[in-house]
């Protein structure tokens, strides 16, 4: 199934079936539908971006799970790449390695739901993070002769969703830590705090965020310091006390 991203003026359309990306200029005001477009040699399950990089995670010739970077052209009405760098791929993308991104402009963020670490891609270079997340087990993964493929015990979400906010990356956890009590984790959101800068990257602090009327926050975004958490039809903000 396609999907559509906007990346600043322009709009991308990701077919993973035809391995090929589809970028207009929000701009046209003469009304024609002007395209450019790319073929990839590996199917694309998302995509991630920054300023001069797109980060895709997808699969490679043998259907294993890869993530790779593709440099934008200096054009930005383009799509003539650079370079394809796969950076990482590994046999357990079924499920262990599904995860989302989470893009800025100086970054983009893929985090893994089922395991402690995300990638972080900038326009310098591509690393992969551990989270302070516990170590829960993956679920067990059975592949028959046939390809039927049966998952064993319970799914459990490291990462559950999150959003950059300059320098910084908040990533909701999905797992209780171990010195947390049960009726906090059970009542609040946890959000982890990680420093985006170039030099190293390094986990900060962590914070609730508190459920409105019973409820836990569906999701949530932060911009200047600024926390939007949406409860069901209820938007509530919060400020973020960096001192």
């Amino acid at each position: 199934m396609h999907r559509v991203y906007i990346d600043k003026d322009s709009a991308l359309v990701v077919y993973p079936e035809k391995q090929t990306i589809y970028k207009s200029s929000l701009k046209d005001s003469d009304g024609s539908k002007k395209y450019d477009s790319i073929s990839l040699m590996y199917r694309i399950e998302g995509l991630g971006f920054s300023k001069t990089t797109y980060f895709f995670r997808g699969e490679d010739s043998l259907h294993n799970a890869a993530y790779f970077t593709l440099m934008k052209n200096q054009n930005k009405d383009s799509l003539k790449f650079k370079k394809n760098n796969i950076i990482e791929n590994t046999r357990k993308g079924l499920i262990a390695d599904d995860g989302f991104f989470i893009s800025s402009t100086d970054y983009s963020v893929f985090a893994k739901y089922h395991k402690n670490e995300f990638f972080i891609m900038d326009d310098i270079e591509n690393k992969k993070i551990k989270t302070i997340a516990n170590k829960v087990a993956y679920p067990r993964i059975h592949e028959s002769e046939r390809g039927t493929v049966t998952i064993m015990g319970e799914v459990n979400f490291k990462n559950l969703r999150g959003t950059i906010d300059n320098n910084t990356l908040y990533l909701q956890s999905g797992v209780k830590a171990d010195n947390e009590k049960a009726f906090r984790f059970k009542f609040n959101s946890i959000i982890d705090t990680y420093n985006l800068n170039k030099e190293a990257t390094t986990y900060q602090n962590s914070f609730y965020i508190p459920s409105y009327a019973g409820v836990k926050c569906n999701s949530f975004m932060v911009k200047d310091n600024i926390l939007y958490a949406i409860y069901g039809n209820y938007l509530i903000t919060y400020t973020i006390d960096n001192e």
